[in-house]
């Protein structure tokens, strides 16, 4: 919308779109939304399940296709067999998530190994579930739960595992916005600092005409060891390269001018009970020297890998290369073919 339709007197024409359109332009979906990540959430759920040591990265779990816990989780492309975190992130693998979030409880070895607060504490700790130190006003922390949050809703022992199994896969009772997901991409891409994006490069007095930095909060190291991190950066670089993200890769063009964007990513899909689901992705690029990180919702668009994925590939593209070259504009066709509503 243009901006300058909120300063002085706004026409009848200007209330209408701004405050009765359905597709609520004010509302600032890049701080402000809140939607399950889906299987974003995976690569955070792998490095959490690392530095607990619930795993290493050689453990193997076992998926039939699904996981029986009350009833019947369907796994995302069927048996997997005996499965790794690598392998896990690149097929997206939901049984081994569920079984990781379930250990939260109980595991056949012993005790629990990690409880739901400690798990939320990591999501915290990645930038979920707190705001963050923007030069932006409105702002929406999303829902991380913790163990009060269940006791408040159903009683002090009156929840378990069938309750939050299915936060394990970014679905259920939680919440993120696009730049929660773009920072902890960060994070994860950069070897575990927590970066504050800001628009504000300058403050300049009205009155004396001097200039201002402002100043902003040191970005934030979460305690996490790099190799944990290394693993779960190689599933998502083999996402791309071999799992549901293959069609956003971005190649070397044809006529030589410009070498491959090795890029890192997840897809995922965010469970929509209103209506059709939306469609999720996160990426880093370039793999072996990040520079940039992104996060995209795109409402009511069904899978990432069909829509999210494809717009953060031709992000990455123009970010890099200025343009986005002949042969892939026909990813912004296949983009644009998808009745995105605009709403949640």
């Amino acid at each position: 919308y243009d901006p300058t339709a909120l300063v002085g007197r706004m026409t009848q024409e200007d209330v209408d779109y701004l405050y009765r359109n359905e597709e609520k332009p004010l509302f600032n979906r890049a701080t402000q939304s809140s939607l399950p990540p889906g299987s974003t959430w995976k690569p955070f759920m792998s490095a959490v399940a690392l530095q607990e040591g619930m795993i290493d990265p050689d453990t193997e779990l076992y998926c039939p296709g699904g996981y029986m816990l009350g009833r019947f989780f369907r796994c995302h492309g069927g048996a997997h067999g005996r499965i790794s975190v690598r392998r896990a992130i690149q097929v997206s693998c939901n049984t081994f998530f569920f079984r990781l979030m379930n250990d939260t409880f109980e595991t056949p070895e012993g005790p629990k190994r990690m409880d739901l607060d400690t798990w939320g504490m990591w999501a915290n700790r990645f930038g979920f579930g707190t705001l963050a130190p923007l030069d932006l006003p409105d702002q929406e922390p999303a829902l991380i739960p913790d163990s009060s949050y269940f006791n408040d809703r159903w009683g002090k022992g009156g929840w378990g595992p069938g309750f939050t199994v299915n936060l394990g896969i970014g679905q259920g009772n939680m919440g993120a916005s696009p730049l929660q997901l773009a920072r902890s991409t960060a994070a994860i891409a950069n070897g575990g600092t927590l970066v504050t994006p800001h628009l504000v490069l300058e403050q300049i007095d009205p009155t004396t005409g001097i200039a201002e930095a402002p100043r902003h909060p040191r970005a934030r190291r979460i305690p996490m060891e790099p190799r944990n991190l290394q693993v779960v950066r190689e599933g998502m670089r083999a996402v791309a390269t071999s799992g549901t993200a293959r069609r956003s890769q971005i190649l070397a063009t044809r006529d030589g001018r410009f070498p491959e964007i090795p890029i890192a990513g997840k897809t995922g899909t965010a469970e929509n009970p209103r209506g059709k689901d939306h469609a999720v992705f996160i990426a880093f690029a370039p793999y072996d020297d990040p520079k940039v990180a992104v996060g995209v919702i795109v409402e009511n668009a069904g899978y990432g890998s069909s829509t999210a994925g494809p717009i953060s590939s031709l992000m990455i593209e123009q970010y890099f290369r200025g343009e986005v070259v002949p042969e892939r504009l026909g990813m912004i066709r296949q983009v644009q073919a998808y009745k995105s509503v605009g709403r949640i």
